[in-house]
């Protein structure tokens, strides 16, 4: 039997709670043409809602029990909304042009200053384990956003992240991983699992393909972003965060100019000009869009090793 636990909603304060109770029906919605399979595999687990300011997105294999608490969901749409005023702010100055080099004042564009401002709160009161209200001015989640917005965006992309997330605990169980600690080796083959049920069943060329791996990109992305944040980068009990980001995508991408490394990029850059790192983004030029991600990696890899 599958179970709901969302018993912290109806007590929650964060305006993320609007967003939270879509999660299940994600699920499904990330990856439409699995439904019988996902009602086949994974007919008994319980999933519940945590109100904490802690990052939890865990597991118990043996008793199909998986935790995720409001901060998760915070990050994941706090980035994507930066991520979307980034992104459109890149767009208008490359216009059209990916090689284009381009720098971007964060601090000068206001719904993108905020945007920032949000997720580095949503960071910083997970990092501390504080709890925090969601700062008053800043961007929020709505119930049902209208098309095209911004709002929009970051809970579309924020939700595909939350259930890539999902779908990689549910591989844990999925792919029998009992009892102990996680090591690199299962969190990869977790990870693989996931990936391949959203992306196998769409065209590598298709919108609905580049979204999804949007999502995907977006949720590793930040565990790189946590990485800059607090100067671990994991590779003890999972793959090292940059690893991650880049094995999981370039398994399923064959093209190197595939638009999802250019989002990866802006992502990645996103993160570095919002951090001490900013002078350390690769400037190229690159033969290729996934070249420039390989870049960042490296330097990520540098990063992680003086830490």
């Amino acid at each position: 039997m599958r179970t709901i636990d969302a018993t912290v909603l109806s007590s929650m304060k964060s305006p993320i709670r609007e967003l939270m109770r879509y999660a299940p029906n994600a699920l499904i919605n990330v990856a439409p043409e699995c439904e019988a399979a996902f009602l086949r595999e994974y007919d008994e687990f319980t999933l519940e809602y945590l109100d904490t300011p802690k990052w939890v997105c865990e597991v118990d294999a043996v008793t199909k029990h998986i935790k995720i608490s409001n901060k998760v969901f915070e990050i994941f749409w706090a980035n994507a909304l930066a991520f979307y005023y980034y992104w459109t702010v890149l767009q208008d100055e490359t216009q059209g042009n990916a090689g284009k080099s381009v720098t971007i004042d964060i601090q000068s564009i206001p719904e993108l200053k905020d945007a920032c401002q949000l997720l580095q709160w949503a960071f910083s009161t997970c990092i501390l384990k504080k709890e925090s209200s969601w700062p008053v001015g800043m961007p929020t989640p709505i119930d049902t956003p209208e098309k095209g917005t911004p709002e929009y965006f970051a809970q579309e992309v924020s939700m595909i992240a939350i259930a890539f997330f999902l779908h990689h605990e549910l591989s844990h169980i999925r792919l029998h991983h009992g009892k102990g600690p996680s090591d690199v080796d299962t969190e990869k083959d977790a990870d693989f699992a996931a990936t391949d049920w959203i992306l196998n069943c769409v065209d590598e060329n298709s919108p609905e393909f580049l979204k999804r791996a949007a999502g995907i990109a977006t949720a590793v992305t930040v565990l790189v972003a946590g990485s800059l944040y607090t100067g671990y980068f994991d590779g003890d009990t999972h793959p090292r965060t940059y690893d991650r980001l880049f094995n999981i995508l370039d398994r399923n991408i064959t093209r190197p100019d595939h638009p999802i490394w250019y989002i990866l990029t802006a992502n990645l850059t996103l993160f570095m000009d919002n951090t001490k790192y900013r002078g350390l983004v690769p400037k190229g030029p690159f033969d290729t869009a996934r070249d420039c991600v390989n870049a960042h990696v490296e330097v990520l890899n540098r990063i992680a090793s003086t830490q």
